[in-house]
């Protein structure tokens, strides 16, 4: 799920918002191919664009609710 320049300054609203309601997860340099480790979310960001990476269809979907 991608955030242009307009919402950085909200990305870590977004983060916390991750962490206290998937858990585990945290920032990353790039589209995760391993979720091996346990994550259930990543973001990444760019010149002030993020994305946003989820293992389950089911947490991308509550994020998109709670904070696009």
């Amino acid at each position: 799920i991608e955030f242009t320049k307009d919402r950085y300054h909200v990305v870590d609203e977004m983060v916390a918002w991750c962490r206290e309601n998937l858990g585990a997860g945290g920032w990353v340099y790039a589209d995760p191919r391993d979720w091996d480790d346990g994550r259930r979310w990543a973001v990444s960001s760019m010149f002030g664009n993020a994305t946003f990476y989820f293992h389950d269809g089911g947490d991308a979907s509550m994020f998109v609710l709670r904070c696009k």
